[in-house]
């Protein structure tokens, strides 16, 4: 991927899309177009000097979007239709997670791009038993979205090997951070907690706390998918920090930080004795990469913005 490279990304008005977008410009990237329907996106989010489209990609028609991909060499596919976003049915996800990826895809190969980076989940896995998740781990969904997720890996492998372009799967662990939130999206567990503490309200901790997670600095997550960009891997890989944390650690540390507050306990729900910690192993090896901030700080950068 050259710096005169010209760069499309899907959701690019989103969390992780904007981070990305933002972090290509300031690398000497000029030519980026950002895709985004904002029904969980802000174009406040990115430099002006980005251009944007506001279309769902599902309901652009294919002549728009080969004009759009006449010239495109590198395809972040990024956006997506939600798991936790009660409006989504399971026709809208799969219009979008699945139709519309394979027409972004296919029309991406007949156009002739050189790579295509597509954003998979850690929900594609299902509830592992194992205590650490690799690439290798059966892949075994428990939502339509984790089922969405998997269809989207097997479009990019499929028509990857049909029209000759590289291509990289990122599996997104819990990924964090500044401007983690937009009118329409969700709100996680680290957003609507520090949003309580700054209200005056104490933390919620579903069930006892003990549900381990795995989270990662959206700054990191975004150098991770410019690496499988400039050297991609025709593979699948993790995006992940592999270092555990439960909830009530998590809670506790963010209480410290906010320097006041505190944690009321409610009923437990469907991640009560779950552990989902993703092993970062060959995303190591195979790109030389390395997390540089670690939770503690990335929830301090996470509430100076929040504030």
């Amino acid at each position: 991927m050259r710096k005169s490279s010209s760069i499309l990304i899907t959701g690019g008005a989103g969390f992780i899309g904007s981070h990305l977008a933002n972090s290509l410009l300031d690398a000497g990237f000029s030519n980026i177009t950002c895709i985004d329907n904002l029904s969980t996106g802000n174009w406040d989010r990115i430099n002006p000097k980005i251009d944007t489209i506001e279309s769902d990609i599902g309901d652009l028609d294919e002549e728009t979007l080969r004009k759009i991909l006449q010239t495109t060499e590198v395809v972040f596919h990024l956006s997506a239709v939600k798991l936790h976003n009660n409006v989504n049915s399971f026709d809208e996800m799969m219009r979008h997670n699945v139709v519309a990826t394979e027409k972004l895809l296919r029309i991406s190969g007949e156009s002739g791009i050189k790579t295509f980076v597509f954003t998979s989940s850690l929900y594609s896995y299902g509830l592992p038993s194992v205590i650490l998740t690799s690439e290798d781990t059966p892949l075994e969904p428990t939502t339509y979205y984790g089922a969405s997720k998997v269809m989207g890996e097997h479009l990019v492998k499929m028509l990857a090997l049909k029209y000759g372009f590289d291509y990289s799967i990122a599996r997104l662990f819990f990924i964090f951070g500044e401007n983690q939130y937009a009118e329409g999206g969700y709100k996680s567990v680290i957003v609507n907690n520090f949003e309580r503490l700054i209200q005056g309200q104490p933390a919620i901790v579903h069930g006892d706390g003990s549900q381990v997670l795995d989270y990662l600095h959206v700054s990191d997550c975004v150098t991770a998918l410019i690496s499988m960009a400039q050297s991609p891997t025709n593979t699948i890989l993790n995006i992940a920090s592999s270092t555990p944390v439960t909830i009530l650690d998590l809670t506790l540390d963010m209480i410290e930080i906010f320097g006041a507050g505190s944690f009321v306990h409610s009923e437990p729900d469907w991640t009560a004795g779950t552990y989902r910690v993703g092993s970062n192993k060959r995303l190591r090896e195979m790109l030389s990469w390395e997390a540089k901030i670690d939770l503690h700080q990335g929830l301090i950068k996470t509430l100076g913005s929040m504030r």
